[in-house]
């Protein structure tokens, strides 16, 4: 399938789409299909400045075809969570504007110019995401796991760090004891850098 972008340059969309579910299999997370700032900062370093087709307003489906995905960020308190996307306006400049992270489409789709190699954004993005989730539960067992053994560990990565929380499993009377109590921190990225 090839359209035309903005400025007239032909794209062509690949096969494979990116959801934002696709970096959680807990069908029960009711955040699964929302955008967060670890999902967007791993999509982004796997699309290496690759440009993309996304909503970004997805209340009314305003899109942007043939943007780049350059930065997502916290804004604070009165802004939430934010992405920098740079798009070409009518007038043939290039600008970047901030949009919401809630307000994007559960979908983004990488796209190809023709020419140029295909990448697997998807399965780059989602593997790196769980590999960080994978390292930080082992830095926070290794420093705070001591007792911790009959419950589940999990991760959620954001923009500079990634939460660890353990839960016991209190179902079995038998492991309420040797369940350990819940743990709940912050690793910082750097201290998941090989």
């Amino acid at each position: 399938m090839t359209s035309i972008n903005a400025v007239g340059v032909p794209v062509t969309t690949t096969t494979g789409v990116v959801l934002a579910s696709d970096f959680t299999p807990n069908t029960a997370d009711v955040t699964r299909h929302r955008w967060d700032l670890g999902k967007l900062r791993h999509l982004i370093a796997a699309l290496g400045g690759q440009p993309v087709m996304v909503v970004c307003e997805r209340r009314t489906g305003f899109a942007l075809i043939g943007a780049q995905l350059v930065e997502a960020f916290d804004g604070g308190p009165s802004r939430g969570w934010r992405v920098a996307i740079r798009s070409h306006r009518a007038d043939g400049s290039v600008g970047t504007t901030n949009y919401r992270v809630d307000d994007l489409g559960e979908t983004i789709v990488p796209l190809t110019v023709p020419g140029e190699r295909y990448t697997n954004v998807r399965s780059d993005a989602v593997r790196s995401y769980s590999a960080e989730q994978t390292k930080a539960i082992l830095w926070a067992q290794a420093r705070h796991g001591e007792g911790r053994t009959r419950g589940t560990w999990t991760a959620w990565p954001t923009n500079h760090e990634v939460h660890v929380r353990y839960a016991p499993n209190m179902e079995h009377p038998q492991w309420r004891e040797i369940g350990g109590t819940p743990w709940s921190g912050r690793v910082r990225l750097s201290d998941l850098a090989d």
